[in-house]
């Protein structure tokens, strides 16, 4: 069996998941539950970087891995 091609790194990518992991730290909780981040939790971390993508994408990308991290709780 032929090993399997590397995928091409993405710096957008890493830069996206990085972004998603500080912008989690303001989680609020409820009763011990998480709840969902919201959009003035992106707009507070897009407020202090210089974004190298829209807005637009990041949104819909830190929902997306956010979604899914509560989906596993």
């Amino acid at each position: 069996m032929e090993p399997l091609e590397e995928p091409e790194y993405s710096y957008l990518t890493d830069w996206l998941v990085s972004a998603y992991v500080q912008i989690r730290r303001a989680r609020r909780y409820e009763q011990g539950h998480p709840l969902p981040l919201a959009l003035a939790d992106i707009a507070a971390f897009a407020d202090c970087y210089p974004l190298p993508c829209s807005r637009d994408l990041l949104n819909r990308a830190v929902f997306a891995l956010d979604d899914e991290e509560l989906s596993s709780v």
